[in-house]
């Protein structure tokens, strides 16, 4: 196997891993090879379940033959660089799970998988399907970046440069549990733009078209603002990287611009790019789940920009979009003040 692929014998690797795994209460970080045995194994709810020694062993060998005939077709995905999620029940818990692959230049070399018990979650707050949905999709970006900065840390020569990357891992696991609690929770709170912002930069500094699409803001805000921040943050990132994502590849000045302001009443958001914009007759239906436009140019569900629409619906608001095929979307928010 090549290096990258040896997690267990990569310091590198476990003690970036084993970090992560200490940021995720009741969840676990497993990685594994194309024959389906696990090369790095850590978190609490693997201890829980009495899993905690399972490198070195595949899949088939550590649950029962219903569990993993489940579970298989997820893993394999991973290996053939599909991203997915799945809520599962094992019977003893209720799990959120996200299934990744692990890159190195162009080729999957393993797959990994991040693993919450959210059992006492469903059972204090009941159904949670759609804050569940929009927390698979919405933590699809910093996992994403997680794994990115694993290969950029094997990469780099520089000890500073690599105690900044874990850093960075660090802060995005905060985020991350800051986020799935405030999702949770519906908690309001003081929003701090810059802070959130700086969030965004994160996940855009490591997004696939990062080299090809310019990102700018402007803020034009005065007053002190209390919104849901969990909300909010999934409002701006996922019209951000919609944007991102269907880019137009033959134009050199690509651009994303996000422009905040607000007055007495509303807060105002703004989103434009010069990309390849949205055909008329699918406008009216794009923040329907599973709506898509331009298939061929990117992967995903449709998911994103449903989301959307249902934080607008959640916070009051109302949303108009001006598209023009070739030319780019603007996309405009407006948000009651709370």
């Amino acid at each position: 196997m090549n290096t990258a692929i040896q997690i267990p014998e990569s310091l590198n690797y476990k003690h970036i891993l084993e970090l992560t795994t200490e940021k995720i209460p009741n969840g676990a970080v497993v990685v594994f090879d194309r024959s389906l045995r696990y090369l790095f194994a850590r978190g609490e709810s693997l201890k829980k379940h009495g899993l905690e020694n399972v490198v070195g062993k595949r899949l088939y060998d550590i649950l029962p033959e219903d569990a993993w005939k489940q579970l298989e077709p997820y893993y394999w995905a991973a290996l053939q660089g599909e991203s997915q999620h799945l809520n599962y029940d094992n019977g003893e818990g209720y799990f959120w799970t996200r299934f990744e692959p692990v890159w190195e230049k162009d080729k999957v070399i393993a797959g990994m998988v991040l693993v919450v018990e959210i059992t006492n979650l469903i059972l204090e707050k009941g159904q949670l399907s759609n804050k569940m949905h929009m927390i698979s999709h919405d933590t699809k970006s910093p996992y994403n970046s997680i794994i990115g900065l694993l290969n950029l840390h094997q990469l780099v020569p520089c000890e500073e440069e690599k105690e900044h990357i874990l850093q960075r891992i660090e802060q995005i696991c905060k985020d991350g549990l800051q986020y799935i609690e405030g999702v949770l929770e519906e908690n309001m709170a003081q929003v701090n733009f810059e802070e959130l912002l700086v969030n965004l930069k994160n996940i855009l500094a490591v997004h696939p078209n990062r080299f090809r699409v310019h990102f700018s803001y402007q803020l034009h805000l005065k007053s002190q603002l209390q919104f849901n921040l969990s909300l909010l943050r999934s409002l701006i990132e996922n019209l951000v990287l919609n944007s991102y994502k269907y880019y137009d590849p033959q134009k050199e000045d690509s651009f994303v611009k996000l422009h905040l302001r607000e007055d007495d009443t509303h807060l105002y958001l703004k989103v434009e790019d010069n990309g390849l914009g949205i055909e008329e007759e699918k406008q009216a239906d794009i923040f329907k789940l599973g709506q898509r436009t331009h298939v061929e140019a990117a992967s995903g569900y449709g998911v994103g920009l449903s989301i959307v629409q249902n934080i607008i619906e959640e916070l009051q608001g109302n949303i108009s979009l001006h598209s023009q095929l070739s030319q780019g979307t603007q996309i405009t928010i407006q948000i009651p003040n709370s």
